[in-house]
């Protein structure tokens, strides 16, 4: 390598540099902070200053482009001589850290000399045996950065392996690994503006554990990667078969216990994680293959070329055409295990499937959307199953939608029992008749109720939908359906009293109804 004299202040930093990955604004002065924060520029400009200048063999190495003298290595070295050399460029509040130099270091550091090195390929390789194999190492999430940032510029994970002597799969591994988490990080940080942690900050490893340390399903371990169906495209990014949302809220959910809440560490297992089972529960997904051997990224190095999960990713819940699954999330077996890590029997829960709460169960396959008079009841039943299978995140907890959102479900769960009781009327011919009863006005639900009670034998011809009926109607939270809608200032449905009405006949009522089509 050739080298040059220059002045400390006209070298440019490596804005490439991987220990600069948590920088968004990634600008000198921005890089000169982070410098300050995170990596002892301070002390190190203090130990120069005391040292009356740079020590034999801290060179700096420097590449030239367009002109310019990028550091390569040493970015800490020319952060700390540029600080003792312009006090303008120290950061605010971190002046007083900085020393007046002496006027021997002053003599020392205006001009050094400095390495330049022919290209950033040797620079490269120069780093990677210095910091990725050698004396200093870098934070993990840095190295797995470095990799990821050459990726990412045309350089072939075969060439990088050439250039640093890191094997294949370690360098593909570390891509898939960076990758992955930066998009959890990006992803957390926007729905969760409150999350003001710098990654720089970050223990890495808790996260990637919990995709890498095989669940114990019975008496069977299966790999993470497996239960979640994760593969990889052809740019090392990770992606899941599962339905997008599930996977996306399973993220969120490992990347809060391991990262902001920290309650989930290395030693835990995917299960461990609040919320994963009840998301995976809440999927029509068959229990994983037998484990094979591990993949790169978020798993063992010792590993093979990707191999792609054969899961089909399944959607939450019927079609709004009617269809309802062949295997109801409520009715498959769920995967054994406990949340603290214990294993339990293989095989559905002992007692076999819980009834669902609300309307998880509910089947309108028997409605058509060919049929205009069907189309109310589908729509409505369609919402409510997606409000009884989906969930959402709610003060640091994961509940399903109607939990949260209790008066947008009541409102629908009020239409659906309206429509069904109006397609029995059609049904039975008594629409027209009650109707002409109740002339120049828009039928209103208790209107509907009465007229279903006082021909009740003709609407409800089996006895099990009449004390279904009966339980509706005389049910206390029958009111909270009309409420909602007309005076919710005063009363509001909630999930215990949306439960409340669905078990005590409603869902049955309106299931007895579509069978009898």
């Amino acid at each position: 390598m050739a080298s040059i004299l220059i002045s400390p202040l006209n070298l440019k930093l490596d804005k490439q540099n991987p220990r600069f990955v948590a920088i968004d604004d990634n600008t000198e002065p921005s890089i000169r902070k982070y410098m300050a924060m995170y990596e002892d520029v301070c002390q190190l400009a203090e130990n120069i200053n005391n040292s009356s200048g740079l020590l034999l063999g801290e060179r700096i190495v420097v590449i030239k482009e367009n002109e310019d003298y990028i550091v390569m290595e040493g970015n800490r070295r020319t952060v700390a001589l540029q600080f003792l050399l312009d006090r303008n460029l120290i950061p605010d509040g971190f002046q007083h850290k900085i020393p007046i130099p002496s006027h021997e270091t002053l003599a020392n550091i205006t001009t050094i000399e400095v390495d330049v090195a022919s290209d950033r390929n040797y620079a490269i390789a120069l780093m990677s045996k210095r910091h990725i194999q050698g004396v200093k190492n870098w934070k993990p999430l840095a190295k797995k950065q470095f990799f990821a940032s050459m990726y990412s510029q045309g350089n072939s994970i075969e060439h990088l392996s050439e250039r640093t002597g890191v094997r294949i799969s370690s360098i593909r591994k570390d891509i898939r690994d960076y990758k992955f988490f930066l998009k959890a990080f990006k992803d957390y940080k926007e729905r969760h503006p409150e999350f003001d942690k710098d990654i720089v900050n970050i223990k890495i490893d808790p996260f990637l554990r919990i995709f890498s340390a095989n669940q114990l399903i019975g008496t069977v371990e299966h790999r993470p990667i497996d239960i979640l169906k994760i593969r990889y495209d052809s740019r090392e990014n990770t992606i899941s078969d599962l339905p997008s949302l599930a996977f996306d809220r399973i993220v969120e959910a490992i990347f809060k216990a391991t990262v902001v809440d920290r309650s989930v560490t290395t030693r835990n297992t995917l299960f461990d994680v609040p919320g994963v089972k009840d998301i995976l529960d809440s999927l029509s997904l068959p229990e994983p293959n037998a484990p094979i051997n591990g993949d790169v990224g978020l798993s063992s190095e010792n590993t093979s070329r990707e191999s792609v999960s054969n899961g089909n990713s399944t959607p939450a819940g019927p079609a709004p055409n009617g269809p309802a699954p062949s295997s109801p999330a409520s009715n498959r077996p769920k995967l054994s295990g406990h949340a603290d890590g214990t294993p339990s029997p293989g095989g559905p829960l002992p007692g076999g499937p819980a009834p669902g709460s609300f309307f998880e169960n509910i089947s309108w396959n028997k409605l058509s959307p060919n049929n205009n008079e069907h189309v109310g009841l589908i729509t409505a039943l369609n919402e409510l199953h997606k409000m009884s299978i989906s969930t959402v995140r709610n003060n640091g907890r994961i509940e399903k939608v109607y939990q949260v959102y209790s008066v947008a479900a009541g409102a629908v769960l009020r239409t659906a029992y309206e429509q069904s009781l109006k397609l029995q009327l059609k049904k039975t011919n008594l629409w027209q008749k009650f109707l002409a009863q109740n002339p120049n006005r828009i039928p209103m639900l208790r209107d509907i109720e009465k007229f279903v009670g006082s021909h009740i034998d003709i609407v409800l011809p089996k006895q099990e939908m009449r004390t279904a009926f009966y339980h509706v109607i005389g049910s206390k939270s029958r009111d909270f359906l009309n409420a909602n809608i007309h005076n919710p200032e005063l009363i509001r449905a909630t999930s215990a009293s949306l439960e409340g009405l669905a078990n005590g006949g409603l869902r049955s009522l309106i299931q007895l109804i579509i069978n009898d089509i």
